[in-house]
């Protein structure tokens, strides 16, 4: 009996090589990134997320085992002037300034502090919004950045004339800010070898771009010249916020706008094959008291499209001041019970199907860009992002 059984196991294994793999593996995530610890210790509510599978840190800290983010003031010493530019200079105001030596040991002390485990596999975001690292980007309010330069380009090179002074100080900028933000993710990587690490908000695009289905050309050269972030990124995270200005527009609009960023991000990535995990909200502005939250529609074209278009996962961001009463807290609660969860779950389980059945486990589904979404789609509509140890009939 004990021989039957034996020869019984073997041939399971023979044929389902793959079984343990597809349950370990998943191919779209869902993660919770807002404060929701406060809506427990303070308010005695609990945001039902486990339920849905949406993924959230222990304790439901904002940071932790599953995601991390480190704003301006919370890695390294990065510099930037506060309130958008108009209050104080921080860490010199700009890249130029910056004593590597000196960031590099605050920046092991804050990756220490908020990674403790170096096995730490998850997401892993920088989220540095005070300058954009190209000059031509930094208008409006980030023109402060211009001026700084300028400044600090006259105070060195006194010799050179007006002309010759800007364009040091446009130099020295675009050449500062590329140095900081590869040698910051190069030393994280060092760090955290096996998390997710990336820069927030990137590629860009244009407010516009749901009229048009596209980023404007602009905007696409931009991206070419930082072609470095995404070569040194572990995953991408642009973001596909959608605000409450928004609604002003067509649904169709909002779906498109979000397709363009999506479209620009796979195309920025095409050489390099790095994953991307779209960031989006619950909530068109979750620093209002009386928040309105996302419409099933909006829901469909942030996760569901992201999903669609071969995205490894959404991350689900909200602000502190979204979790500072007890009133937000239960919305929210149910709001995630209601509409989010269960949108979330059916997402998570037809992302993983499909990659079960139609790309046998060896990628994720992706379908062309549609003009309307719908829940659930079929299977024959999608073709396949394969591994790279891997080839078929069904690969893009």
């Amino acid at each position: 009996m004990g021989r039957y059984i034996i020869v019984v196991l073997l041939i399971a294994l023979v044929i389902c090589p793959f079984s343990n793999a597809e349950k370990k593996t998943e191919r779209f995530q869902v993660i919770w990134n807002a404060p929701s610890e406060t809506c427990i210790s303070k308010y005695n509510v609990t945001i039902p997320l486990a339920p849905f599978g949406i993924k959230f840190n222990l304790e439901h800290k904002l940071n932790g085992n599953e995601i991390v983010i480190f704003y301006e003031a919370k890695l390294g010493l990065y510099p930037y002037v506060t309130k958008y530019g108009e209050g104080e200079i921080v860490n010199g105001g700009i890249p130029q300034k910056v004593n590597m030596t000196d960031h590099f040991i605050k920046m092991r002390d804050d990756i220490n502090e908020a990674i403790p485990s170096s096995g730490f596999d998850g997401v892993a975001v920088i989220d540095w919004e005070g300058w954009k690292p190209l000059w031509d980007m930094n208008w409006g309010k980030m023109k402060v950045y211009k001026k700084l330069s300028e400044e600090y380009a006259r105070s060195r090179y006194p010799h050179l004339s007006n002309e010759s002074s800007r364009l040091r100080a446009v130099n020295d900028f675009n050449k500062a800010a590329k140095n900081l933000m590869i040698q910051t993710i190069r030393f994280a990587i060092e760090l955290r070898p096996f998390a997710k690490w990336g820069f927030y908000g990137f590629p860009y695009c244009d407010k516009d771009a749901g009229e048009t289905g596209k980023c404007r050309q602009e905007y696409r050269q931009y991206n070419n010249r930082m072609k470095w972030i995404f070569d040194e990124s572990v995953a991408v995270y642009p973001s596909i916020y959608l605000k409450t200005v928004h609604l002003k527009k067509p649904q169709t609009s909002r779906h498109t706008y979000i397709q363009a960023i999506i479209e620009e991000t796979i195309r920025v990535t095409k050489s390099n094959k790095r994953p991307f995990f779209t960031y989006t909200k619950f909530a068109y502005d979750p620093h209002i008291n009386e928040m309105e939250f996302y419409i099933k529609d909006d829901l469909c074209s942030t996760l569901k499209q992201t999903a669609d278009m071969g995205g490894s996962g959404t991350v689900v961001w909200s602000g502190t001041r979204s979790t500072n009463s007890a009133e937000k807290c239960r919305l929210i609660a149910e709001y995630v019970d209601s509409q989010l969860g269960p949108y979330a779950s059916v997402v998570l389980q037809e992302a993983q199907k499909c990659a079960n059945q139609r790309c046998f486990q060896h990628g994720v589904c992706r379908m062309k860009a549609q003009r309307t979404c719908t829940l659930v789609s079929l299977f024959s509509q999608y073709r396949c992002n394969c591994d790279d140890d891997y080839q078929g009939s069904s690969c893009i």
